[in-house]
């Protein structure tokens, strides 16, 4: 026969079993469920870092064919091509080793062309049947994307210009594929849908979502993503098994392992009930021990409490009866002693105009077993007390009775009250300060309040500006924007900023805006104090337009509105100066009129000063925007230009051609020189200078170098 101890651990073990039991079938699924959940997620954030990769990878292949196509030397021998300068055995035999040297830095270029005037001056690499043929001029960089001998590329046609002229072009093939081979791992297999294939509409409807597909009569879970701005798509799949199949066997794992712990538990418990069974007796008188002592600490904490604490009975029909029990709190709250107090009901210890306040309290106690709300306690000598009151009902002794928890609040009141008096105090400085002040909301840019002075100064309606916006009253033109401003305001980074502001009448004013953050209303806003600068920055405006005129005199010559001398000796330093520094070419051309003279002396001077204006301007419509064109003084002119002395002599060439078909009446005698290495400012001029007077007596209308 069993004790009733013993069939108690029988039962007990039995009953956790059946509890192991159940709980293994409910635990399974979902754990193997969430795990499964768990690695989707981590294949979709491994699919996302290779999509970024890829998308890196090609932005890298379009920068390196632009790379290509920007080569300063081979740019310029083409460029003299064009011009008739260099021939195209020149431009082959300089041109293709260091373009095939600079192809071959290119990581996953498979296949280049360089093309110049419609000439194919270089070839790297076997041409894919599938590569597009550029039958028409490649103005800006075109990138297209296609598949050749079973694997997919980019191609990146960049063009080749030389100050604005469009000189031919560069197109690159490059090998994506390897990059896909190349950040292939955990079995993850990636592939490139182009648009052209009949998959890509069906792949598009799945775009950012993971999908199970059959392949190859296997399961694969596919997850697809769009290549930044090319129109491509990134598929990427694994077998489904090989997702799951871990799963399955942690959840399996984890079972087992909590199946063996819930037996040892099992155990232990039962090993556990049946020693509390043979020592229930010495553990029943250990129990009254500990209940007295449990009695004697609640009675020290009923007692030594912080708050006052007060318990009453009460009656079904909400009758309540006088306080049974005080704590000391309580008795030096309310000034009683403990005696006189226990006579009292909970009416007598409140202000009269509190009754409804206890019946409301008591309505809450017996539909919800408790209430909470604040009170003005009376005291014995007629002090008002404002407090809050815990109340909770409970049953003690089979009779209903309520536990009252009673705080003072003297002090949180005088601090709500001084609150209310420091927002009466903001109201009053904020609507009486003749500075424009306006509280915006950080969030939406709503404007919350705005003082007479904003009012006056936006002219609109009080009512009116409360509904705008801050961007309303911001003009559309300016540059910079209201609500990043705001929101570097609510971020803490900026209190400061300038912007323009508009009237009702439309109006622009520049502002400066001085910001903070403040809490309001139990909510952050933004208070904006509006200061108007408009003459201010047109002051600055004036000054800034004087200072640009001044400029214009130092460095411009005043009858022929080209550089005066003293701006072409600053320009030719700089240019020196660069030069010495990373071997730059720099040539001269000084010239000086044939005839002018006699201009002068027959037509008059005014003549003569026509003569020159006309001849600047012809100068200026023909020179490049690298050039520099001055008056170096009376009829003599001087072009800095940044080419190589015979690129100097063909520029000379063409402006003594101007000159004469002018029908102005002048020639012109130059002297053309180039920098070398150990040149001075006064060495390059004076040779300029003396090859233009070798010129002149030599008859002049011709050009000579030196």
């Amino acid at each position: 026969m069993f004790t009733s101890g013993r069939r108690f651990s029988l039962y007990l073990f039995l009953l956790v079993m059946i509890f192991l039991s159940s709980s293994l079938l409910l635990v399974y699924r979902p754990l193997q469920v969430e795990l499964k959940m768990s690695l989707e997620q981590n294949f979709a954030g491994k699919a996302d870092n290779s999509l970024i990769i890829l998308d890196n990878s090609i932005q890298d292949f379009i920068q390196n064919a632009k790379t290509l196509s920007s080569r300063t030397a081979i740019r310029q021998k083409a460029y003299s091509f064009i011009r008739g300068e260099a021939s195209l055995e020149d431009l082959v035999s300089f041109s293709l080793p260091r373009w095939i040297e600079g192809v071959e830095t290119l990581k996953g270029a498979v296949f280049a062309t360089r093309r110049i005037a419609g000439n194919e001056i270089a070839n790297y690499g076997e041409r894919p049947p599938s590569l597009p043929s550029m039958s028409t001029k490649c103005r800006e960089t075109l990138v297209e994307y296609l598949r050749y001998g079973g694997r997919t590329g980019v191609s990146v046609c960049t063009p080749i210009y030389e100050e604005d002229d469009l000189l031919g072009y560069d197109l690159v093939l490059f090998d994506l594929s390897s990059v896909l081979e190349r950040i292939r791992k955990d079995n993850i297999h990636y592939r490139l849908i182009l648009k052209d294939e009949p998959v890509y509409e069906d792949a598009l409807q799945h775009l950012g979502s993971m999908v199970a597909e059959n392949d190859r009569d296997e399961e694969v879970i596919a997850f697809y993503r769009a290549v930044t701005g090319s129109g491509l798509l990134l598929r990427a799949s694994i077998p489904g098994a090989e997702l799951y199949s871990y799963s399955r066997a942690l959840a399996r794992k984890f079972t087992l392992w909590f199946a063996a712990f819930t037996v040892l538990l099992t155990l232990g418990l039962t090993f556990l009930v049946q020693k509390r069974n043979m020592g229930q007796i010495r553990m029943m008188k250990d129990l009254q021990v500990k209940l007295s002592e449990n009695e004697a600490r609640f009675r020290l904490l009923f007692d030594k409490g912080s708050d006052a604490i007060l318990v009453n009975h009460i009656s079904q029909d909400g009758e309540v009866s006088t306080f049974i029990e005080a704590n000391d709190i309580a008795c030096q709250f309310l000034g009683y002693t403990r005696e006189e107090l226990l006579e009292l009901t909970p009416l007598n210890v409140l202000v009269p105009e509190y009754e409804n306040t206890v019946a409301i309290i008591r309505e809450k106690l017996m539909l919800n077993g408790m209430a909470l709300a604040e009170i003005t306690a009376l005291a014995k000598n007629g002090k008002r007390i404002p407090g809050e009151i815990n109340a909770h009902l409970f049953n003690l002794n089979g009779k209903p009775t309520v536990l009252s928890i009673i705080r003072d609040i003297t002090e949180r009141k005088s601090s709500e009250k001084t609150l209310r008096d420091s927002e009466r105090r903001y109201a009053s400085l904020f609507h009486e300060n003749e500075a424009v002040m306006l509280l915006v909301d950080p969030e939406t840019g709503l404007i919350r309040d705005a003082n007479p002075a904003a009012c006056s100064f936006y002219d609109y309606d009080y009512d009116d500006l409360i509904g705008f916006r801050f961007s309303d009253i911001t003009p559309g033109t300016d540059s910079s924007d209201p609500s990043d401003q705001l929101n570097q305001v609510n971020l803490g980074t900026k209190k400061h900023f300038y912007l323009e502001n508009m009237t009702s009448s439309g109006i622009v004013h520049n502002v400066e805006i001085y910001s903070t953050k403040l809490f309001f209303d139990n909510r952050s806003v933004l208070l904006l104090m509006v200061h108007d600068i408009s003459e201010k920055v047109r002051a600055e405006e004036r000054a800034k337009r004087l200072n640009d005129e001044l400029l214009a005199i130092s460095t411009t010559d005043k009858l022929t509105g080209v550089n005066n001398r003293r701006h072409l000796e600053e320009i030719l330093q700089w240019e020196l100066n660069k030069s010495r520094r990373y071997g730059d070419n720099l040539s001269l051309i000084m010239f000086d009129l044939d005839g002018f003279k006699a201009v002068n002396d027959r037509y008059g001077h005014s003549r003569g000063d026509e003569v020159l204006k006309q001849i600047a301007r012809k100068c200026v419509s023909n020179l490049r925007s690298s050039d520099f064109f001055g008056r170096w003084g009376g009829d003599e002119f001087l072009v800095i230009t940044p080419v190589s002395e015979d690129s100097a002599l063909f520029l000379a060439k063409k402006l003594l051609i101007i000159m004469k078909e002018s029908d102005l009446g002048v020639t012109a005698s130059m002297g053309v020189t180039g920098f070398h290495q150990g040149d001075s400012l006064s060495s390059l001029l004076e040779r300029a200078d003396k090859s233009m007077y070798a010129a002149k007596q030599q008859g002049g209308d011709r050009y000579i170098l030196s």
